[in-house]
């Protein structure tokens, strides 16, 4: 584990931290902290938290995710003076070009990649920049909204209007097909918003999809509106862990306590505007091409089976996508690309009170403790069962944040029985 943890000025405390998870030999997930010293020099380059998460065979993904890390914060601070939006789009595209270089000229990381999500908090506001499907979510008033969109199949085709209503016809696309990255493509066009408004009580988190692709967001919520960061950042690793571990997991938040530091009006430069574009046809991943390849293969694959009327309706389908792809390319498309866009949120849940949160994670816990006797890694039944009568009888009592304490103690020893299982045993 990596573990970064802080306070700044009194007003502000954050905590982030990287766990390899329970079934990978190497991690490519990388994170980045870079506050500034002072409050001069804050006015002038804000503070900056950035995860990534690495894509690619042998150590490409880690090499990756390490090199966003480190080139996306110093090439900022580098760009600032030109305005943050500025800097964070000539961050992203310096980063990639690198990348992708370093791709292209080592066989073992050709077509390596990266996700980057980004939050710089500036005394106008906070900065979103991202590429991928690592997240970045604000907690305001009780409610948990996700302030970046996913680059990825599932979520560019959920946002077509012949699919809105209609999730089931996409459970069977993987989720962690991403349309955009940093490195394989020589190409990039990262989301960059803001500024937006900033409160005391305010608490963003950036994660990496070992997060999200195991833990929902209720669940997020109530770990991180009922804890400070790095109990926060430590609970959610647990989380993640327990439901399997098969993923890298980082996580990075941040919460103001107190308004932040009052400093001279400052101008900054504009962002320099951008024109109107036809979307581009022939991006690196085009979706409708993938599924056609994917329909096309699984008629193949059904067909060896002798299996011949889903062989002819997986080959109908495959044509269909094909031609429909071959349409869309024909047909012309125009969107407004500008500075603050997209805007989140685009997903938003209540945050769970102490009572609730309590509830979800010792049903969480429930859970792993019917998966681990399923398993075999349940070990010393009676202090596990102590463990969670101490949740129940805190409940009973609406003693709720002993009772919520309680039960993220018994969720992070089956998550340590559980990383010790698999140690032993993978």
């Amino acid at each position: 584990m990596m573990l970064e943890k802080g306070t700044w000025q009194n007003c502000l405390e954050y905590a982030a931290l990287s766990d390899i998870g329970l079934r990978r030999e190497n991690n490519q997930d990388h994170l980045a902290v870079s506050l500034s010293r002072d409050v001069d020099i804050w006015q002038k380059q804000g503070h900056l938290w950035l995860v990534a998460d690495g894509m690619g065979a042998h150590a490409a993904g880690e090499l990756a995710s390490k090199l966003a890390a480190d080139l996306i914060p110093t090439l900022f601070f580098k760009y600032v003076g030109l305005g943050a939006v500025e800097a964070l789009r000539r961050a992203f595209l310096e980063a990639n070009a690198e990348v992708f270089r370093r791709g292209r000229a080592n066989p073992e990381f050709y077509n390596m990649g990266t996700t980057a999500t980004v939050l710089v908090l500036l005394p106008e506001g906070v900065y979103y920049g991202h590429v991928g499907d690592s997240r970045a979510y604000r907690l305001r008033d009780k409610q948990f909204a996700q302030w970046t969109r996913d680059h990825s199949v599932v979520w560019e085709l959920r946002e077509r209007p012949e699919y809105r209503g209609n999730a089931h016809d996409l459970a069977g696309i993987p989720k962690n097909w991403i349309t955009r990255s940093i490195g394989p493509s020589e190409e990039l066009e990262p989301d960059i918003s803001g500024p937006f408004e900033v409160l005391p009580g305010d608490t963003y988190l950036l994660c990496t999809d070992g997060l999200t692709g195991r833990v929902s967001d209720e669940e997020i919520a109530a770990v991180v509106g009922n804890y400070p960061p790095q109990a926060a950042v430590k609970i959610l690793c647990d989380l993640a862990n327990l439901r399997g571990g098969q993923d890298n997991t980082t996580v990075a938040v941040v919460h103001l306590r107190e308004p932040l530091p009052e400093v001279a009006a400052e101008p900054r430069p504009a962002p320099p505007p951008v024109p109107a574009r036809r979307l581009d046809r022939t991006s690196p991943l085009p979706i409708g091409w993938i599924l056609s390849a994917v329909c096309l293969l699984g008629s193949l694959i059904v067909l060896i089976m002798n299996l011949l009327i889903p062989a002819v309706v997986l080959l109908l389908g495959a044509a269909a996508l094909a031609i429909a792809q071959w349409a869309r390319k024909k047909s012309p498309a125009v969107r407004r690309a500008t500075s603050d866009s997209p805007i989140g949120p685009f997903v938003e849940v209540p945050a769970p009170d102490v009572t609730e949160a309590a509830q979800k994670l010792l049903a969480i816990a429930r859970e792993a403790r019917l998966e681990a006797r399923q398993t075999g890694w349940e070990e010393d039944v009676p202090s596990l069962d102590e463990m969670e009568r101490e949740v129940e009888s805190a409940v009973k009592g609406r003693r709720y944040r002993e009772a919520l304490d309680a039960a993220a103690a018994l969720v992070h020893e089956l998550a340590e029985r559980q990383r010790v299982f698999f140690k032993r045993y993978y």
